[in-house]
């Protein structure tokens, strides 16, 4: 006998295990193995298309790439290799660093619409989708033998991975709790930056997993927000004074250095060449001794000097960097990631309703931003880069279409499926 239609309810945003998403999660567990190729290449980055490209073919998604706000995105990516082909063609650039530099966004495209399909497809999957890359990146490190107290630039990110995309399943203001541990254990072991994103993750998991979720009005969203905002700064101020001894405030010092001479020679390269960049993995003698005379000035980490070359020079930021190497085009994506950022982001905190994926997407809307302005645009970042891309992308395509999500608060879930509705995986 067929349920009556009141009864035939489906939990929407239960993260389920289905086909498409033990695939997801497969795929994002080998997002943390190298390959053995030129530059630095994961095999979740050859992994990840392949994914996008069997969503869109056997689910006959093509209309997630016909969104006006995924082409726009699209097009910001066009205009920052475009950027950087006029740069190494003007400067002469050797072939090789060139193709790195092409290749370098090339990937962070792909990854942009691997994480945007998978997303826009069903954010189920996109939540299996991180959690296998926390879970893949913690293993692989296990497996490499890094030692369990490497925090820092280690196990930090994907145990709280784990643990933003598990407290789901934790009751009320509970969820907030292991976010809360992960920022306390790391501004103790140093990871300043990092520990202050937890806690302002933390901090949005207390209010909207409250009884009473966030008010209605806009106002008072805000000043809810305004109020967790000042009580994360003088719990921050009062973590980092008190793990101020002498061996963190010396390491807290060279961090600070690096940035702080990296940021002085990217701006004064801007200022020589603000319109063409010098090229991938830009090469300059001047600047370069400039950079480890500022390098020393600033008592930033000498190891540094040895990464970039004779001739090397690396704003530690990533909007500073495509600039420099890219000129004002290549820097394009950036200026849109962040515009993005304060309009789609803000709507994406303030307005949006909470749900599974509302912990990752905070975390991750929060970690772009502090990237773009103060991390390199190199490596693992990669990854970081497309995945706030696509959110905000899919922020913009909800936000346009007036969607809501169904819970008001955390643990209400459900919606009554309509005979007309498609299935949803």
């Amino acid at each position: 006998m067929q349920m009556p239609l009141r009864n035939r309810t489906l939990d929407l945003y239960q993260p389920d295990a289905s086909f498409l998403g033990v695939v997801a999660f497969a795929v994002g567990a080998t997002t943390s193995v190298k390959l053995g190729v030129v530059g630095e290449l994961f095999l979740g980055e050859i992994l990840l298309p392949l994914l996008a490209v069997g969503i869109v073919f056997f689910s006959s998604e093509w209309k997630l790439l016909g969104q006006r706000p995924f082409l726009a995105m699209c097009l910001a990516f066009a205009v920052m290799l475009l950027g950087y082909m006029i740069s190494d063609l003007t400067n002469g650039t050797r072939p090789d660093q060139y193709l790195r530099g092409w290749g370098r966004v090339l990937l962070v495209f792909t990854d942009f619409i691997a994480y945007y399909v998978v997303y826009a497809k069903d954010r189920r999957l996109f939540w299996w989708l991180i959690l296998g890359m926390a879970t893949g990146s913690a293993a692989y490190l296990f497996a490499t033998h890094v030692p369990l107290d490497r925090w820092k630039l280690g196990y930090a990110g994907p145990v709280t991975l784990v643990l933003l995309a598990l407290s789901y399943f934790l009751p009320g203001r509970f969820k907030a709790l292991p976010v809360l541990a992960a920022a306390l254990v790391s501004v103790w072991l140093d990871f300043r930056s990092f520990g202050v994103i937890c806690l302002v993750v933390a901090s949005y998991l207390w209010l909207v997993s409250g009884r009473r979720g966030l008010p209605k009005s806009r106002p008072g969203t805000i000043a809810k927000f305004l109020l967790a905002g000042v009580s994360v700064l003088l719990l921050a101020n009062w973590m980092l004074a008190a793990t101020a001894d002498k061996q963190s405030m010396e390491r807290r010092d060279q961090s600070n250095g690096v940035r702080r001479a990296g940021i002085e020679v990217g701006l004064l390269a801007i200022e020589q060449s603000p319109l063409i960049g010098y090229g991938s993995w830009s090469e300059n003698g001047e600047l370069s001794r400039l950079y480890r005379k500022l390098l020393e000035k600033y008592g930033g980490d000498e190891s540094e000097e040895r990464l970039l070359g004779s001739n090397g020079f690396g704003p530690h930021s990533q909007i500073l960097q495509a600039w420099v190497e890219g000129g004002i085009l290549g820097a394009f994506f950036f200026f849109f990631l962040l515009y993005q950022l304060a309009s789609v982001g803000s709507w994406i905190m303030f307005k949006r309703q909470p749900d599974l994926v509302s912990p990752i997407l905070v975390f991750y809307l929060i970690d772009t931003g502090w990237n773009a302005l103060m991390s390199p645009f190199a490596g693992i970042h990669r990854f970081d880069i497309g995945i706030g891309a696509a959110i905000l992308v899919v922020g913009a395509i909800e936000r346009r279409r007036g969607r809501r999500a169904v819970a008001l608060t955390f643990g209400q879930f459900r919606q009554v499926i309509e005979p007309s509705t498609p299935r949803v995986m």
